[in-house]
């Protein structure tokens, strides 16, 4: 797998998310946390793993900013984890990816998690939808362009040669 320091040098905003959450239960522990499952034992019930591996995992988004660790109560070593804002704004790219999963690893039975407005039950997806307008638009009408930050490896990847 990539390492953390090599996801950061493709200068890619894809990549600089995947070196801070792309292993393969970062994502998960931060789906918990979001849905209020924010004690040690609860996370470690919802998802399976070992005590040491969670531990890592917690103490790496901790210091990464994605959760802060509180006690539990006063005097007692049992902690609690809150989510961040950092974790707060990955919740389109959770739905996102909740979407694509459900479209294409189904359950048989039917959808298994269904994101709602809290306020009146109905159904919420993700969209893509124009800055300047609001107006929403299809993939197939999705582009990308090079930003002010583009080095020339991003400038390749987007086909934006300088000839």
């Amino acid at each position: 797998s990539m390492s953390k320091n090599s996801y950061q040098k493709l200068n890619c905003p894809i990549s600089g998310l995947l070196s801070l959450v792309g292993d393969q239960w970062s994502l998960l522990i931060i789906r918990d946390l979001l849905l209020g499952i924010n004690r040690f034992d609860h996370i470690q019930r919802s998802l399976g793993l070992s005590r040491n591996i969670l531990t890592q995992r917690l103490g790496q988004l901790v210091e990464d900013g994605f959760a802060t660790r509180k006690p539990i109560r006063e005097g007692v070593n049992r902690w609690y984890y809150e989510p961040t804002e950092k974790s707060r704004q990955l919740l389109p790219v959770l739905l996102s990816m909740l979407q694509w999963g459900e479209e294409w690893t189904p359950n048989k039975n039917g959808r298994r998690m269904i994101a709602v407005d809290s306020r009146n039950g109905s159904a919420v997806r993700v969209e893509l939808r124009r800055e300047s307008d609001g107006k929403r638009i299809q993939n197939d009408d999705l582009s990308f362009k090079a930003g002010p930050g583009a080095d020339p490896a991003v400038k390749h990847r987007l086909g934006e040669f300088d000839s």
